[in-house]
């Protein structure tokens, strides 16, 4: 490794050839890196999922539909924080798109099916964090439903 004192950063041994040492984060979200893809490839998959593709305009479109329904039936406000409770499926996709559209912050995925002992701290969160996400779980689960197994 190369000492602090020089101006070169330091490159890897595995770092690929022709690529730049650092690489620099786009000024964009990636709510809007989405619009921008729904957009110039509307009928492009984005989405494939056992046997089931999903464009970029669908995705989009349902990722609009949630989020509206996250801001005005579950009340979510810019900054709050939303817990996503969901299988490996697309409309983890669709949730985690929908929280960024509402301006909201992702707190962390808990995955449906963990083991009990990993959610103990769900178990214990405050009140209204629980009761929060009782309010959504219907509307999500009928969305979830169409295309993941329960």
């Amino acid at each position: 490794m190369k000492s602090a004192s020089t101006t070169q950063p330091y490159r890897s041994p595995a770092w690929p050839a022709g690529l730049p040492p650092t690489l620099h984060a786009p000024r964009t979200s990636l709510f809007y890196n989405l619009e921008v893809a729904a957009r110039r490839y509307p009928d492009k998959t984005a989405i494939q999922y056992f046997g089931t593709a999903i464009t970029y305009a669908a995705l989009l479109d349902e990722v609009e539909r949630m989020a509206g329904y996250l801001q005005h039936t579950c009340g979510i406000q810019p900054g709050d924080r939303v817990v996503l409770f969901s299988q490996n499926c697309p409309q983890f996709i669709v949730a985690y798109y929908a929280i960024l559209r509402a301006e909201a912050r992702w707190s962390r995925p808990i995955r449906c099916g963990s083991k009990p002992n990993s959610n103990t701290w769900w178990r214990t969160a405050a009140p209204w964090l629980r009761s929060a996400a009782a309010n959504c779980t219907t509307a999500s689960h009928r969305c979830t439903a169409r295309h993941c197994a329960t």
